[in-house]
């Protein structure tokens, strides 16, 4: 048996690929929009974040409005130290307790004791009654009911890229922590 000669002739050879520049430029071109697109993804993550953080706040802050109108002896500081329900919480801290439980730090987990990292970053303001007499406020007493009481709660949120910049555009125009505040204003009952 012989051994044929299986190379083709030069003029009948595959081309022999080469490498174009068309393969650089593409690696140019991830390198230019990987980091904007993941910038862009952060923010997003970020304003999400805070956008959750804020209907939370909402919601604690109105759970503290319907407390606060069933109860507006808390717009006078001395009323601080009257017990509340069975007596192991004082009225006081019977709202505080109520605003606290409704914030909501990461998803369905409400907020614990020790979880803040700075002191400082909830505020919840002692409840404000609008002026008497008014149309929906009889008499002169502006506890009476169907005045109005305000309640008022802050929150201080950093994330998770509070602290990050970038080496040449810095933050991006995003703050270093967003000040959340939010007011609910309801008739006494």
């Amino acid at each position: 048996m012989q051994i044929q000669n299986l190379a083709l002739p030069l003029d009948r050879r595959l081309p022999i690929p080469h490498p174009s520049k068309q393969e650089g430029q593409s690696i140019i071109e991830i390198a230019f929009t990987l980091p904007l697109l993941l910038m862009i993804v952060l923010a997003l993550f970020e304003m999400g974040v805070v956008f959750g953080s804020y209907i939370s706040l909402a919601n604690a802050t109105r759970e503290g409005a319907i407390f606060a109108s069933m109860h507006p002896e808390l717009t006078n500081p001395a009323n601080d130290n009257n017990t509340y329900g069975s007596g192991t919480r004082t009225l006081w801290q019977e709202y505080f307790k109520r605003v606290n439980d409704e914030i909501v730090v990461l998803v369905s987990e409400p907020l614990r004791e020790g979880q803040l990292v700075d002191e400082g970053t909830l505020t919840v303001n002692r409840p404000a009654v609008g002026p008497a007499p008014g149309p929906n406020c009889p008499g002169t007493n502006p506890l009476n009911p169907g005045c109005p009481i305000t309640v008022t709660v802050s929150f201080r949120l950093h994330t998770f890229v509070s602290d990050a910049s970038l080496p040449v555009v810095g933050r991006l125009g995003l703050p270093n922590y967003y000040q959340l505040t939010y007011s609910v204003g309801m008739p006494i009952r």
